[in-house]
């Protein structure tokens, strides 16, 4: 209780982690000698007693084993208290103690939420510091009062004499906080890195199960394999390894069952027959790395599609236009199913859909890959760490939200010249690579400051990768990095798959942690069409200039909108009577029908006269815009305008967006 309640100091206001540590660091001390004290009675030999009838029995899942040295008691029997200290630390001899699981889980969330105080603390130093620059400036301009009044007032002498003092206090407190947030900073990061270590186990908890999985499986379905494991001395995150503990289980029963083939199959292909397993854990930086690999017949293309036809998951004809790797990924899908019959092992209709939706309730990745006839691998990439994570807080219009900082792959402002149009889609230039566009208020259906090329600033983009896949996504604002607790959401949110949870900013706002595969497969779903999105505003464009209409076209679709094109007046209008058009964007000077006389006819017509129009010429003289206004324009716009950005803007203004 002691230790639970030193830690909890941490995040309270007026205590410094200094104190906080050397609080915590006594009980810790005396724990530990408390521990490595056995009783008197124990040393001796006796008779066992029976446990009373009310004490309950601890479950093995609720206790958990922690490393921990194991020291004799301190005494001060001829000995300081530094050649106390100097044996504890010199005892090499490491034990194990049985504790609480529920303990360490209350001790890891304590020392999380201290950090949400040391960064409030952070912020609070930052305005004293702003506070003490004003104080500076304050003394600078009271200073030549003197020289300019021609005489020494002492009411002025003593509010300069003020000033000062001010200054100077508030530079001495500025720089004990600084000293006391640094080494409180300091503190937190090693208690929490110590706490966190006491919640790993060896990656051998999940390898032993694995590979008792595989003979047991094995056994049943008559087949010879054998479990390799690469990372054993890796230690995960006990959560982690609970939760995936079951979705690795299937995975291994399906390698056994549908990737290894039998015996004599292997050896009329001319493989051992034996079929080999191998499972490997990997840590980079805050991310780890499981893959599970059978040296079996790989995926059968064909049958997963015939199988998807057949549980109506996927029509014909849409599996004709999905890539081997896209139809790969359809045993992911829920009830998919190959299996011939339902037996324990497969066929009951759940299985890698739970896997997936699993792995993204973490925060994490799963994809499929595999060589016909030789192999098929599965790969899930997760946070190392559940709970607290790095983040990249930015803003889209009004709303605050984060991004996970490990799946960001890079920060940077894109200028106009660096966006374009491939085969319809928007493309952003990142370095020597051109990335997929998406404007995240568009993807998200929210209300943004701006548009993307609305003005001449250059947009914030960051660049997003999941799963090896990599996307652009436009924001209003990037504004800074913090380390944060991820709370899950609960089942009422369950459907919003882009959303990986919440989590309580510095200044206490409460802010959605966006999931980055879903952000991807929505960007691309909506790109293909797979998807229900909010309608696009659609602007028609009529100029004779195939530079003109292909550089307006160019810059509307990047901002979001579709674009109708017509080569004259006359087929302008045959689109506007056919097509639902909400601006025309028309040239003054076009052959069969000019924009003055498209605009009357648009303007007189009973149908089409509550469609704006906005006129786009070359000319910039007064003349030529009282032709287009007296038309009935509804906007004019010079051409050279549109490399200012102006057309953006001026576009959203006629349709009155609000988004």
């Amino acid at each position: 209780q002691r230790v639970l309640q030193a830690a909890k100091d941490c995040g309270t206001p007026g205590v410094t982690g200094a104190m906080a540590a050397s609080a915590l660091a006594g009980h810790l001390v005396e724990l530990r000698g408390a521990l490595a004290s056995p009783p008197a009675a124990a040393t001796a030999p006796s008779a066992p007693r029976p446990a009373p009838a009310r004490a309950p029995e601890a479950r093995p899942e609720e206790v958990v084993s922690l490393e921990l040295p194991a020291v004799a008691p301190p005494t001060t029997r001829g000995r300081d208290r530094r050649a106390t200290m100097t044996s504890l630390s010199a005892d090499a001899g490491d034990s194990l103690i049985r504790v609480s699981r529920n303990a360490v889980e209350k001790l890891t969330d304590v020392l999380d939420r201290s950090a949400l105080g040391l960064g409030r603390r952070e912020r609070e130093l930052k305005s004293l510091a702003e506070l003490h620059t004003l104080a500076q400036e304050a003394a600078g301009l009271a200073a030549p009062q003197r020289r300019l009044g021609g005489s020494d007032d002492g009411a002025l002498e003593a509010l300069r004499q003020r000033v000062r003092d001010v200054e100077v206090g508030l530079r001495q407190v500025t720089a004990a906080m600084t000293r006391d947030v640094e080494a409180e900073r300091i503190v937190s990061a090693q208690l929490r890195g110590t706490v966190r270590e006491l919640r790993t186990v060896p990656a051998t908890n999940l390898s032993d199960v694995l590979r008792r999985s595989a003979r047991e499986t094995a056994g049943r379905v008559g087949k010879n394999v054998r479990v390799d494991v690469r990372g054993e001395h890796q230690r995960l995150d006990r959560r982690i390894v609970d939760v995936m503990r079951e979705p690795l289980l299937h995975l291994m029963r399906n390698a056994v069952d549908h990737g290894v083939e039998a015996p004599q199959t292997r050896l009329a292909k001319g493989k051992p027959a034996e079929g080999t397993i191998t499972f490997s854990v990997e840590l980079r930086g805050g991310r780890m790395l499981m893959e599970l690999s059978d040296d079996g017949a790989g995926l059968d293309l064909a049958r997963i599609r015939e199988k998807a036809v057949e549980r109506g998951l996927y029509e014909r004809r849409e599996l004709e236009g999905l890539s081997d790797a896209e139809v790969a990924r359809v045993i992911f899908q829920p009830g998919f199913s190959t299996a011939a019959q339902v037996t324990q092992l497969s066929g009951r209709g759940v299985g890698l859909d739970v896997v997936e939706s699993t792995v993204l309730s973490m925060g994490g990745t799963v994809s499929v890959s595999h060589v016909p006839g030789q192999r098929t691998t599965f790969r899930i990439d997760l946070p190392r760490a559940l709970g607290a994570l790095l983040g990249l807080v930015l803003r889209v219009g009004a709303h605050r939200m984060v991004v996970p900082n490990d799946s960001v792959l890079r920060l940077r402002r894109v200028t106009r010249g660096e966006l374009t149009v491939v085969a319809g889609r928007p493309m952003a230039r990142f370095g020597e690579q051109w990335l997929p566009f998406v404007s995240l208020a568009r993807l998200l259906e929210l209300t943004a400051d701006r548009l993307p090329l609305e003005s001449d600033e250059p947009t914030p983009v960051l660049g997003i990768v999941a799963e090896s896949k990599v996307v652009a996504f436009a924001v209003d604002e990037l504004s800074d990095q913090q380390e944060l607790i991820v709370h899950p959401l609960g089942r009422h949110v369950k459907e919003a798959r882009h959303l990986l949870g919440a989590a309580l900013l510095n200044d206490g706002v409460v802010v959605p942690v966006l999931q980055p595969a879903e952000l991807i497969e929505l960007a691309e779903r909506q790109a293909q069409g797979l998807v229900a999105e909010a309608p696009r505003p659609c602007v028609l464009v009529a100029d004779d200039a195939f530079t003109t209409r292909a550089a307006i076209r160019h810059l509307l679709e990047i901002a979001g909108y579709r674009v109708l094109v017509a080569n004259d007046g006359e087929e302008a209008l045959r689109v506007l009577r056919e097509r639902t058009v909400d601006l025309l964007i028309t040239d003054l000077q076009m052959p069969k029908l000019d924009g003055a006389g498209l605009t009357k006819r648009v303007k007189a017509d009973p149908q089409l006269q509550h469609t704006p129009v906005l006129v786009i010429t070359a000319q910039d003289s007064a003349e030529d815009r009282a032709v287009g206004m007296e038309a009935g324009a509804d906007g004019y716009l010079v051409k050279r305008d549109l490399e200012r950005g102006a057309l953006v803007a001026r576009v959203r203004q006629l349709i009155g967006e609000r988004s």
